[in-house]
């Protein structure tokens, strides 16, 4: 992760000392208290926030979902069945 994100960085000249949260919030409420940036995806719900500057990363990462195979969870199996179908709309897999 570290290197990925460093990866995502090293082209603007910089290279980050990341500390890893367990939550967006503690993260924006570092950067709101002047601590520090965040480096986050396109969901966190700050990025409409009128306080914040967010800056775009020309970057994409794959990513994958899991889920207990042992369990059968009928929520869950529908939430597979429909990023399944996400994903094979977006990205034709």
């Amino acid at each position: 992760m570290i290197e990925a994100i460093s990866n995502y960085t090293r082209p603007y000249g910089f290279i980050p000392k990341l500390r890893f949260v367990k939550n967006h919030e503690s993260t924006i409420t570092c950067v709101r208290n002047n601590m520090g940036v965040t480096i986050a995806d396109e969901w966190v719900w700050a990025k409409g926030a009128d306080d914040l500057k967010w800056i775009p990363f020309n970057s994409s990462d794959r990513i994958a979902i899991a889920r207990l195979k042992s369990k059968d969870n009928e929520h869950v199996l529908l939430m597979e069945i429909i990023l399944k179908e996400i994903v094979a709309e977006n990205f034709g897999k």
